[in-house]
């Protein structure tokens, strides 16, 4: 029987399957990673996706899926990435530097943008991590 996936995992895969760019998508990777934030509703259509960090700090959504400035804050920590692709087929992987088993990757020469497949595979890296326990 297939293990189900993980939250973490079940957002990777949204980001290896999705064809763009998403505000939706990118609140819920924030939500996911950062449960601590709380997520100010927007009053009206398109209006950004606002966090408040402190009780008086708030912050606009990271844009994961479309910035590689935003995809790499999420790659875990003493982990060294690759990033392949070019045009619309892309390939990211990450490799914990103690801890072999931890290696993740997005879908190979298959997400659309670099971004998207950066993203993927930290949130695959995360959630093994979660699951690994440390020694």
């Amino acid at each position: 029987m297939t293990p189900t996936p993980t939250p973490l995992e079940q957002l990777a895969l949204k980001c290896e399957t999705a064809t763009t760019s998403s505000r939706e998508l990118d609140v819920e990777i924030a939500q996911a990673v950062w449960p601590q934030l709380d997520r100010y509703a927007p009053h009206c259509k398109g209006e950004e996706p606002i966090f408040w960090e402190d009780p008086f700090r708030k912050r606009q959504c990271p844009e994961f899926t479309k910035s590689l400035d935003a995809a790499m804050t999420l790659i875990p920590a003493n982990c060294r990435t690759e990033l392949f692709g070019s045009g619309s087929a892309w390939s990211a992987y990450i490799f914990h530097f103690t801890r072999e088993s931890v290696q993740a990757s997005s879908r190979p020469g298959g997400v659309v943008c670099a971004a998207l497949a950066l993203t993927a595979a930290s949130l695959r890296a995360r959630a093994a991590l979660a699951k690994e326990p440390t020694r």
